[in-house]
């Protein structure tokens, strides 16, 4: 009996010792994934955006200065000059832990970059000598920034792959660390502890999802938790026979707005609309996020048609509030209109078609003078 005793609490023992290690090193690994979503694919995004963004400041006040000899243009060009090369060069060191990456930015990224950035500085050199044609430069260098415009959306999609995979990879790890987690409960007082600590690391995975489930910019949900988002309302609501409300949201003359002002007085302009729309969708408890460029998105899940109407208004009205100057515009400030579609989700109606309402509804808001909103009720 005694060796009975031995062999089991031989078992017991190597079984505690085996699901601790395993454990320790599930959330050793997805700490490590959490490491390479925050300091390596999270910064790279940024760098990325940034990268253009001081590449399209240069672009803006190049073609201001072609056009007007006034020097004020040059301003933007001035300070963004120096700061892409330190984007570009923190691009090509946080890239080499993945070779694909690596390959797409330090092999065609980087140089379209400073191709652009050469064709910008050689028009500037025509100005000064005399010997150029506007026209002609402008067309030149808008080649070469829509290439590199291309090559910014596909390295952008990498890095989302990337992202995705990484996020796969941390949830598959923490599903089976917290399976083995569970069985260590029933043999010792010490799978409590580590259950514990599996909370703990659940929530910093939490915490690094959401930052990847947001706008770089503005802080708000990113299209992709949009779209996930709104696909789980459209199965809940099918299932319930409730209804449903999508607003898109677009800033009007939003281009004109970046040409006029320049992309950091938009990036700015963007942030505190969004803001502030955030503010009304959180008061009416819908979601709100940034759905691509100037243009958001909103799910309403718990308001009737009436309130819907109200809500579209009001989004117009507070963001006419901000008083945001907008020159380019017809009113003199920035505005918004805005295009929803309410109803209960039914069979032979998909999500996209639903959305598709709602861009219908904004076009007629933009036909109609902008700075609007119009909204569909169906059944």
């Amino acid at each position: 009996m005694n060796k009975l005793h031995t062999v089991i609490y031989l078992v017991v023992i190597l079984s505690l010792v085996f699901s601790s290690v395993f454990i320790f090193l599930s959330f050793k690994k997805i700490e490590s994934q959490s490491d390479d979503i925050l300091f390596t694919l999270v910064p790279l995004e940024r760098k990325l955006n940034q990268a253009i963004r001081n590449l399209l400041n240069q672009e803006t006040g190049m073609r201001g200065y072609l056009y007007t000899d006034d020097p004020a243009y040059m301003t933007p060009y001035d300070s963004s000059n120096g700061l892409l090369e330190d984007r570009l060069f923190q691009l090509k060191e946080l890239s080499r832990f993945n070779s694909v990456i690596y390959e797409k930015i330090n092999g065609q990224y980087i140089p379209q970059a400073e191709k652009v950035q050469k064709t910008i500085e050689l028009q500037l050199e025509r100005k000064a000598s005399g010997e150029m044609n506007v026209s002609e430069s402008l067309m030149e260098t808008k080649i070469e920034m829509d290439r590199f415009r291309e090559l910014h959306i596909e390295v952008s999609g990498v890095l989302t792959v990337e992202m995705d995979e990484a996020m796969s990879q941390q949830q598959s790890t923490s599903k089976v660390a917290k399976n083995v987690l569970i069985m260590t409960v029933v043999v010792s007082i010490l799978s409590a502890t580590l259950l514990i600590f599996s909370y703990l690391k659940t929530n910093k995975l939490i915490h690094f999802q959401n930052l990847a489930s947001s706008d770089g910019l503005t802080g708000v949900p990113n299209r992709r938790f949009l779209d996930e988002y709104i696909q789980k309302r459209w199965l809940k609501h099918s299932r319930t026979n409730r209804k449903l409300g999508v607003l898109l949201l677009d800033i009007d003359y939003f281009k004109s707005y970046n040409d006029h002002y320049g992309h950091l007085k938009g990036d700015a302009a963007l942030t505190k609309i969004a803001k502030r729309i955030a503010e009304i969708a959180d008061q009416y408890q819908a979601t709100f996020g940034r759905y691509g460029g100037e243009e958001f998105l909103v799910v309403a899940s718990k308001v009737n048609v009436q309130e819907f109407r109200q809500f579209a208004q009001t989004i117009v009205d507070e963001v006419e509030k901000l008083h945001i100057e907008h020159k380019s515009s017809t009113r003199d400030i920035a505005t918004v209109s805005v295009g929803g579609v309410i109803g209960t989700p039914e069979e032979g109606l998909s999500v996209e078609q639903f959305i598709q309402m709602a861009d219908e509804q904004l076009y007629e808001s933009k036909r109609n003078g902008r700075n609007q909103a119009t909204i569909r009720a169906i059944k």
